[in-house]
């Protein structure tokens, strides 16, 4: 079966089946919920990137995503007041556990490394821990796109 044929005939539903929804996670809330509740929630839940609003009827309201969130909250960081010019070093939990991988790891060490820790991205450091960039998800989805998609999903599925 070709890559493509796999596309044409796989149903959404089909990639919502266990186990890989536990990898992307559906965890709706109400609209009656807060700004801050859904913050928590996308910042507390392991692998949770996004949240869809529902009405008291489950009805899709919207859907808030990481993304979504970073940009309301920079367009809005007037509502912040004297907290939005903090020094980032008085923001030490922003400095805990940085996970990152050498540059000298293989991509699959570095694909592991990610979702085990249940993130989507890592920094990237040299011999000296000096940052030399990050490595993400998506980058080595670019990675399978390039022709190694079978290998790579294989992996994927193993770990």
């Amino acid at each position: 079966v070709k890559q493509a044929d796999v596309f044409d005939t796989l149903q959404v539903n089909d990639l919502m089946k266990h186990p890989i929804s536990l990898r992307n996670p559906f965890h709706p809330i109400g609209e009656q919920y807060s700004l801050l509740h859904a913050m928590e929630l996308l910042a507390r839940e392991p692998n949770l990137h996004r949240l869809p609003v529902v009405d008291k009827d489950r009805h899709l309201i919207n859907l808030i995503t990481q993304s979504k969130l970073v940009d309301f909250l920079a367009k809005n960081s007037h509502l912040l007041g004297s907290k939005a010019n903090k020094p980032l070093h008085a923001c030490k939990e922003l400095f805990k556990n940085t996970i990152r991988v050498s540059e000298d790891a293989t991509t699959l060490e570095a694909f592991n490394i990610m979702v085990a820790k249940g993130v989507s991205g890592i920094a990237v450091v040299n011999d000296k821990d000096e940052l030399v960039g990050n490595i993400s998800l998506r980058d080595l989805k670019c990675i399978a796109n390039a022709g190694h998609l079978r290998q790579f999903w294989r992996l994927y599925m193993t770990t």
